[in-house]
């Protein structure tokens, strides 16, 4: 009995984090907040602007992680930033994601269902050498965490993690 309420106390950990970004923090009851990220950017390309700036302005975010509800969780964290939010459930619709829309930001799990992340990682740094990744893992392995840093990530958050400390770092490589 014990190890069932376990079970679902922890599975609902998640939920009650949505619901906290979907109601509270968006109705501006959370005090001390930090204002969001303004747009700094137009989507449309004028005569006097070029697609590269266009680009510069307009990006996209993509979050590559299994668990459905660790997804909606930072898609809610990550919704006031000037990006567009993609996600992905395995390494081969990340990839298949990238090369229809080059993402600047990655924030990707280790563990994915059909091949590492560190793997996917390494693809995606031959494939989009400009496209920076963050790894996120369960297990705060240093092997992990040496491994990816090697193969070219920029950072690694271990699970769970501050959202606030994830936001600011994302917001930091804007």
């Amino acid at each position: 009995m014990g190890l069932f309420l376990f079970v679902i106390c922890a599975a609902s950990v998640p939920f009650l984090i949505y619901l906290y970004f979907k109601y509270v923090k968006r109705r501006g009851a959370v005090p001390n907040e930090p204002p969001p990220v303004e747009w700094k950017g137009s989507a449309s390309v004028s005569d006097d602007a070029s697609v590269e700036d266009v680009h510069k302005s307009h990006f996209s975010l993509l979050i590559v992680e299994d668990q459905y509800p660790i997804r909606v969780l930072l898609r809610e964290a990550l919704h006031d930033f000037p990006c567009e939010v993609l996600e992905a459930e395995t390494g081969a619709q990340a990839l298949e994601l990238l090369r229809q829309c080059p993402s600047r930001i990655v924030l990707m799990d280790v563990s994915l269902p059909d091949q590492s992340g560190l793997d996917v990682l390494r693809t995606i740094r031959t494939m989009r050498p400009s496209t920076e990744v963050i790894m996120m893992s369960a297990y705060s392995d240093t092997e992990k965490v040496n491994e990816a840093k090697a193969a070219g990530a920029i950072g690694f958050f271990s699970k769970p993690f501050d959202l606030e400390e994830l936001r600011l770092y994302i917001s930091s490589r804007l």
